[in-house]
């Protein structure tokens, strides 16, 4: 469920209620840079595993250069404590296999370690999703490099079915 500018808080409590209803696992992402306080990032966070049973949600920095309020990134998220105080048991965490705009890729995997490190020392479960794709092998190649790593968290993709096929 993503967490575009301009959705009100109300809509987006009940669209995991909706997925919850519907038999699906809701999993509510948190943009960083979009959150205007603690204040209402605490408020939502706990809104929505009140009312929709969330445990998984899916952290990132978002698209903002400017933070819309104390939150720079996804490890400043996670470092306030509020997934664990409100019984989340995974985060899911952007990884990069076609590259970031603003770190070298070393720092990609440094920044990706640390946060996986942060999150498991919570008591959650990490879980690593990379950025939408529209090759395969890139994303291949980068799970082939985060396991010599020996990362071995759970690791998911977005990338689309090629044109012509059919599914």
């Amino acid at each position: 469920m993503t967490f575009l500018p301009g959705e009100e808080f109300e809509s987006r409590i009940a669209a995991a209620r909706l997925v919850r209803e519907l038999g699906f696992e809701p999993m509510p992402h948190f943009s960083a840079r979009r959150i205007a306080s603690a204040e209402e990032f605490e408020r939502y966070l706990a809104a929505v595993t009140r009312e929709a049973g969330v445990k998984r949600c899916f952290v990132i920095a978002g698209d903002p250069s400017e933070p819309e309020g104390p939150f720079t990134d996804s490890s400043a998220l996670i470092a306030t404590g509020a997934f664990e105080r409100n019984g989340i048991t995974a985060i899911g965490i952007g990884g990069h296999p076609e590259g970031h705009p603003n770190m070298t890729e070393e720092e990609c995997w440094q920044v990706l370690s640390g946060k996986c490190a942060e999150i498991e020392s919570r008591g959650m479960a990490p879980l690593i999703v990379t950025q939408f794709a529209f090759d395969a092998a890139p994303v291949l190649d980068w799970l082939t490099r985060l396991r010599a790593r020996g990362m071995t968290r759970p690791c998911g993709s977005a990338c689309p079915v090629p044109p012509g096929s059919r599914h």
